[in-house]
Order: C-alpha cells, then structure tokens, then sequence
C-alpha cells in the first residue's frame, strides 16, 4: 500500500512541474549599442580640385559617407548637439565610413577610416590633397594626412598628429567657409607651404617646410624633378 501511495505523490509532483511555467529570460542591451535617437541632418560633402590623375585636366575629389557593408552612400546622419548619448554616438560611427571619390575615377575610393566625414579637404599645389578625419570618439587629438594619386593608386606622402581644437577657432567658426589650410599646423608662409605637429606646436613656434616632410633628402632632388606637388 505505501508503495502505491509514493508512486501516487511522485506522479503528482511531476504533474505540477510540467505545469510551472519557465521563467522569462530577461536581456539588457548594451549601452553603446542603443539606438540613437536623434535629428538627423544632410551629409556635408567636402570638395575640392586639381589636376590629380596627370591628364591636364581638372579633377575633383569629393568626400561621401557609407554604413560598413553597405553599398550606397548616406544622404543623412544624426545631428551634432549637446543633447546626444555620447556612447550611442560613438556606436553609430564606428559603423559608418568615409570616403573620398575622384572623378573620372570611380573605382578608385580612398578610404580614410570610420566617423562622420573629414574636417577639411583640400589641395597642395595641383595634385595632392590634405584632409583631416573627424572621428565623433571627444578625443582631443587628431592628425592630417596627404595623399599623392598616380597609375590608378593613393599614394600617403604624410601623416602628421595635431590637436583637434585646430578647427574650432574663433575665425573658422564664424566664416563658415571650407579649410584651405589648418591652423597652427600647416600654412601656406611668403608663398610656401609649411607644418609643424603637437610636439613642436606646443614646445616652440618653429615652422618646417613641408618639403622637408614629403621628400626626404636622400630622393628630395629626384622628386623635385618630376613633380608638381609643392611649388
């Protein structure tokens, strides 16, 4: 008889298990991976112009923006304020590219990282180009870099490390109107390009002529020759 009723109770028991619902399995969402809600604003498209494939003719070079993976170009992107979740921000533009395209040229992309398009994009002499990459990541550092296009290839003649704060002077704020150089950092001086980086910007006021960057001496005379990057 107890032998009936213990298989009675285990039968019972296991009714009341199959019965008990489970529990529900609750997921938290990263931070940096939460949806930015934001106004979103055109994408500015930077420009600019020179004879940069050797045809004689004038080119240009215009700045877009792409999600990773995608295979058309952004026409939008959140807008820029103080109301922004910085960490969903930084999400967002790890997963957009930018980019330069040359006209004429179209398969040739230069890439120049993740972020929400350079700060300036403009040219040295007739076939080079300067641009700086703006990265949304509240980084008090940037750099320029400048880039040489010859046979179907970008070529990098430099990349120098500036500070940030080079594009939000009071001048360049106001007017408004696109970079033709970078304040503090690379200028044109009595008609010739010079530079200088964080370290020398900080612990001096020298300039270096940018020749001096692009040409080291042992090719400068070479180069010098067959060039028409720097005047």
């Amino acid at each position: 008889m107890n032998r009936y009723v213990c298989c009675y109770i285990l039968i019972l028991l296991w009714s009341c298990a199959e019965k008990r619902p489970a529990p529900k399995q609750i997921i938290t969402q990263p931070k940096s991976h939460q949806t930015l809600r934001q106004e979103l604003v055109a994408v500015t498209h930077l420009q600019a112009y020179g004879d940069f494939d050797g045809d004689g003719r004038k080119d240009t070079v215009r700045s877009h923006l792409k999600l990773r993976d995608a295979l058309h170009e952004l026409d939008s992107v959140p807008k820029l304020d103080d109301t922004v979740n910085e960490d969903a921000l930084v999400s967002y533009y790890g997963n957009v590219e930018a980019y330069i395209l040359l006209s004429g040229h179209p398969k040739d992309t230069l890439f120049i990282g993740t972020g929400s398009g350079p700060f300036c994009l403009f040219t040295i002499g007739d076939t080079a180009i300067v641009y700086c990459e703006q990265v949304p990541d509240f980084s008090l550092l940037n750099h320029f870099e400048i880039q040489y296009y010859r046979k179907g290839t970008w070529r990098q003649l430099a990349h120098v490390k500036i500070r940030e704060s080079a594009f939000y002077t009071a001048h360049t704020t106001k007017s408004g109107k696109p970079f033709t150089d970078i304040p503090d950092y690379l200028e044109k001086h009595d008609g010739q390009w010079v530079y200088r980086d964080i370290c020398s910007r900080d612990s001096s006021d020298a300039w270096y002529p940018l020749k001096q960057l692009l040409y080291p001496p042992k090719r400068a005379l070479n180069h010098a020759r067959h060039s028409t990057i720097l005047p």
